[in-house]
């Protein structure tokens, strides 16, 4: 069984009531209907989003609730009228998780985990009128068969369908019966045919043990997809499959590092690339957070190219655990959700969520709303699982797990035209101690040009502040200790535009390079008589600053002795015995900001 279907709750009633939005997307966000049909119609915790029809309106499932607790499909126009189209009843299916698709004929498609428990049967396609008219189950997943210890044709189907040249196109959540002795671990891939008695087929197998996402299909005719990688192999693995069927070709293996748990599909962007979110894992030992990733694919796993963009971190104010995936919008960016906020652990805490926005070409997060974290509260929502969909440019509209009158889920609208997008670009990004870095941060929006001001952090700490101008703002700063940094440049927003944080540039600095002179007074000197020897370590530009640390001083092989730096200068009183010429040099040892440096060598003389 997949481990999300271990964490979804049983509910009764879906609710919609408004949120208590953050300040800073207040006069964007908003809640469109205040109830899901009507009692005892009531539909509960959508895990899907919702989708936009032909006709304009908006058509969506619900995992729990309906005239018979067991999940149901409804209808809402732009202003919010909801409507209930069907109620699942346990025997025809139950328990809708992934979004409805529209077909080539008009009518809606869709798929459910659950079947009837008396029937043994684990999962079912179904489609139904736009009308709410012509429900049928196209087919039910084959029981259990207790003589070979598996599903014939696995268990579950939690990922939506898939429009093909031929048909819609589906996966099985979990693995079948093995098809042969020697037979690894798979999944089934499916397809729907546009008419016919017998409408469903199996036409070839993911290389894994299963899958909670779905098929994208490509610009190139094939099918991709992610496998969960809880069971089997690791932490999951990249796949494509023709239509035409067969096995699914492995592209890329997962690590903990890329990012696993894929519980929505790939989207390929408008430059062709693909991207996607992971629910877990990514760059940070201690915190699985979930990442965005990019893959290219080639022709196999070596000419393929995967790219881990970002990680959730932890109290990161884009949220953490990306449930669902990405959705393009008008403006070329990618928008997305995550279903916790600040310091919750993967799997622990009160789920909350953000929605965010990704800038493929800069590769920024900017983190658009945070959903209310207070569960005592009567209006709050949160953990939006379901895919955004933007029925007009800057608009989108998404649903929540949790929350409304009766915490059981809301939809809603979100309304972005005012957001930023920050970008930051710092020269040098390889520097040395001293020298200076100048950061410049854009801030760009579609509905203008941004005014206020950007706070440059290193880290949490704040290095300094610029006022937009333009939509640009700058610093010239020294203040960056020696070592690899990730800076960031957050816009605080003003009364129209939106707040939003760059992504990470990493900066690094090293040591300075010195130089090291000496001099000695007086020069010359008679014998026995006190000479004082000066050393003065200078940074060598771009370096700047004062070394400290200590210098030794020499005569020939000879220590003479060792004092330490003030402002860059060390002094040490000497005498000496012997006539004639002195061969004297200073070794500077360096410290954590300069590296160590020797004088040339200065002739000392000693008269009688």
């Amino acid at each position: 069984m997949s481990l999300f279907r271990r964490v979804l709750i049983v509910s009764m009633v879906l609710l919609f009531a408004g949120d208590r939005a953050n300040d800073a997307s207040a006069q964007s966000f908003e809640i469109l209907a205040p109830r899901l049909g009507a009692p005892p119609a009531t539909g509960a915790q959508p895990s899907a989003g919702v989708m936009l029809g032909s006709d304009g309106n908006f058509y969506g499932t619900t995992y729990e609730g309906g005239a018979n607790g067991y999940g149901m499909i409804f209808r809402m126009t732009p202003e919010g009228v909801v409507t209930a189209l069907h109620s699942f009843d346990n025997t025809n299916g139950s328990h809708p998780y992934a979004e409805l698709v529209e077909g080539a004929d008009g009518n809606l498609y869709g798929t459910t985990n659950d079947q009837a428990a008396g029937s043994n049967r684990v999962g079912s396609v179904f489609m139904i009128t736009k009308q709410g008219t012509g429900f049928a189950v196209l087919h039910s997943l084959l029981p259990y068969d207790p003589t070979r210890g598996c599903y014939p044709e696995g268990a579950g189907i939690l990922a939506p369908l898939v429009q093909g040249t031929n048909g819609l196109y589906g996966v099985v959540a979990s693995a079948g019966c093995p098809l042969g002795p020697a037979d690894n671990p798979h999944s089934a891939v499916f397809r729907i045919a546009p008419s016919g008695t017998d409408r469903f087929s199996i036409i070839g197998h993911v290389p894994d043990t299963g899958t909670t996402s779905g098929l994208t299909r490509s610009a190139d005719g094939f099918f991709y997809g992610t496998t969960e990688g809880i069971e089997g192999n690791g932490f999951g693995l990249i796949f494509r499959i023709s239509e035409s069927g067969g096995e699914g070709q492995v592209l890329h293996i997962l690590t903990r590092a890329d990012g696993y748990a894929h519980t929505g599909e790939m989207i390929q962007a408008r430059d062709g690339k693909f991207y996607g979110t992971a629910r877990a894992g990514g760059e940070y030992a201690t915190f699985e957070g979930g990442t965005i990733f990019q893959f290219v694919p080639g022709a196999d796993q070596v000419s393929s190219t995967y790219s881990r963009i970002y990680s959730f971190a932890e109290n990161d104010l884009a949220g953490s655990e990306p449930y669902a995936g990405l959705a393009e919008g008008a403006d070329g960016l990618l928008y997305g959700t995550t279903i916790r906020t600040g310091a919750s652990r993967t799997f622990v805490g009160v789920e909350q969520g953000s929605v965010f926005s990704f800038n493929p070409q800069t590769r920024a997060v900017t983190p658009l709303h945070t959903f209310d974290s207070d569960p005592s509260g009567a209006l709050y929502s949160g953990s939006p699982r379901g895919l955004l969909v933007e029925s007009s440019a800057g608009r989108f509209l998404g649903t929540t797990f949790y929350g409304g009158a009766s915490g059981l889920g809301t939809v809603f609208r979100l309304t972005i035209s005012n957001a930023t997008t920050t970008g930051l670009t710092a020269s040098p990004v390889s520097a040395v101690f001293g020298q200076q870095i100048a950061l410049l941060a854009t801030v760009t929006s579609a509905g203008g040009t941004p005014t206020g001001l950007v706070n440059f952090l290193n880290g949490s700490a704040t290095l300094g502040t610029g006022l937009l101008s333009g939509g640009s703002a700058t610093l010239n700063t020294t203040d960056v200790a020696v070592g690899t940094h990730t800076l960031t440049a957050s816009y605080h927003g003003d009364s129209t535009f939106l707040s939003s944080t760059s992504q990470y540039v990493s900066v690094t600095v090293g040591r300075a390079a010195t130089t090291t002179t000496l001099a000695s007074s007086p020069n010359p000197s008679a014998r026995k008589q006190v000479v004082s020897l000066t050393a003065t370590i200078a940074a060598v530009a771009p370096g700047a600053g004062s070394a400290t640390g200590q210098v030794q001083f020499f005569d020939g092989k000879k220590k003479l002795g060792t004092a330490s730096l003030v402002n860059g200068i060390a002094t040490l009183q000497a005498a000496f015995n012997s006539m004639g010429g002195h061969d004297l040099t200073a070794t500077y040892g360096g410290d954590p900001n300069f590296t160590p440096s020797v004088s040339p060598v200065v002739t000392h003389t000693v008269n009688r």
